[in-house]
């Protein structure tokens, strides 16, 4: 006779991701009290694959943002510009200047602030106020107090004030380039009028030494004759005063 124990069949073991009656039901309240049902909460790991694509195609800028550019701007606002300023202003050389180690630095009138200039070197940005100097320099000053830019006949110059160092130098604009060109042309002009006028000079003076031996080779001059008013003179002289009356010869004695 077959057992109780060999009629009653074990129940199989339930998975553990096998829901139960009671998360079916808790399923259906979940929503209502707002959450979500317990096998809902154990999402399956990604894959070390799948990882590796989510990195690759996330945006390189949003895993290392890159550097912006600085842009330096004043503190307040800069006070309104003199007509000192405005003048210096005219006088400034706007466009690119091409500097050494093939560096460059671009000046700009500000758009901003009128008679104010804006001066980028590579990633920086300054505002710069126009001085003209004694000398005819042009003075670029920053506004902040921490550059200076210095444009001259010949070439343009950005220094670091606090530093006391040049950031930038032999920066030259095309219209310094032409100033350049022509100080050269007029050096050379005044070089050949120096050199034709020295050699004007030792003609003159060669002919000037070359004169009297021309005269002491020819014959011997006679003394040029003395005036005719010279010779009648002492006739004149003479005619004019009488001559002594002649007395008569006394007899000798006895």
């Amino acid at each position: 006779m077959t057992s109780e124990a060999t009629r009653i069949k074990p129940s199989p073991a339930r998975s553990s991701r096998t829901p139960s009656r009671l998360a079916i039901a808790t399923s259906f309240l979940l929503p209502v009290l707002g959450g979500s049902p317990v096998w809902a909460a154990d999402p399956k790991p990604a894959s070390k694959v799948e990882a590796a694509a989510a990195k690759k195609a996330t945006p390189k800028a949003t895993r290392r943002a890159g550097k912006a550019p600085v842009s330096v701007a004043p503190p307040v606002q800069p006070p309104p510009a003199t007509p000192e300023q405005i003048e210096a202003a005219d006088q400034v050389f706007y466009g690119s200047y091409e500097c050494e180690f093939n560096q460059r630095v671009d000046i700009d009138p500000h758009t901003a602030f009128i008679a104010y200039v804006a001066v980028k070197s590579g990633k920086k940005l300054f505002v710069m106020k126009p001085v003209l100097s004694s000398t005819g320099a042009i003075r670029l000053e920053d506004v902040s107090g921490e550059r200076l830019m210095v444009q001259i006949g010949s070439k343009s110059m950005l220094l670091n004030v606090k530093s006391g160092q040049r950031e930038l130098d032999d920066c030259v604009h095309p219209k310094q380039r032409e100033i350049m060109t022509a100080r050269r042309v007029q050096a050379q002009e005044e070089e050949a009028a120096k050199v034709a006028a020295q050699a004007a000079a030792a003609a003159t003076a060669a002919s000037a030494a070359s004169a009297p031996a021309e005269i002491g080779a020819g014959p011997a001059a006679s003394p040029p004759a003395p005036p005719a008013s010279a010779v009648s003179a002492p006739a004149l002289l003479t005619s004019a005063v009488p001559a002594p009356a002649l007395e008569p010869a006394l007899p000798p004695a006895p």
